[in-house]
């Protein structure tokens, strides 16, 4: 793009271009003269020349690369496993409630067993408590809660990868842009 200049004689006679934005400002010529541009008035009986305006330089288009992908990829995966994450946490069974001092009446059955008596309950704990046909609640807690952890893994590896390429982006190295040759 060109725009219009002027062009300030010296004593020299050199003549230095000038814009209207440099009106009434001190300039110095390549001979030590130090010069003032004239006012707008003044200026417009000087002789115009166009010259290549010095427009910012373009910003090059940021292109997005690897590291750029992974990073919005790793987001957008968190992003999609925060509702599922919310739903799960908000919805995640809750065990049946138990008989009003359980723990009390347990405690008080454990104080009358014998030392063999103990040892076969331990026994019992350790292979995994069977749970008897009329106790279905502790059952069907039980499968849902099931399922719902298996949702909860599959979600939080989900999120869990989604972080891993977050991370992976920001280590991924920056590309170079290549170095313009002088020609």
């Amino acid at each position: 793009m060109m725009k219009t200049a002027y062009l300030l004689p010296c004593r020299c006679g050199n003549k230095l271009p000038v814009e209207t934005a440099q009106s009434g400002l001190p300039l110095r010529c390549a001979c030590g003269n130090e010069l003032t541009v004239p006012t707008l008035r003044d200026m417009a009986r000087l002789e115009q020349t166009q010259i290549a305006s010095e427009a910012a330089p373009a910003r090059e288009k940021a292109e997005w690369g690897i590291r750029q992908g992974l990073v919005f990829l790793g987001l957008a995966t968190i992003l999609v496993c925060v509702p599922p994450s919310l739903f799960l946490w908000y919805r995640y069974p809750q065990p049946p409630r138990l008989v009003e001092g359980f723990d009390r009446i347990n405690r008080e059955d454990l104080d009358t067993y014998t030392i063999e008596q103990v040892w076969e309950a331990w026994h019992q704990l350790q292979a995994g408590l069977t749970i008897q046909d009329e106790d279905r609640r502790m059952l069907v807690y039980l499968q849902i809660e099931k399922q719902y952890k298996s949702w909860v893994y599959l979600v939080g590896a989900a999120a869990g990868a989604g972080v891993l390429m977050i991370v992976a982006g920001l280590a991924w190295p920056r590309q170079r842009k290549p170095r313009r040759q002088p020609g």
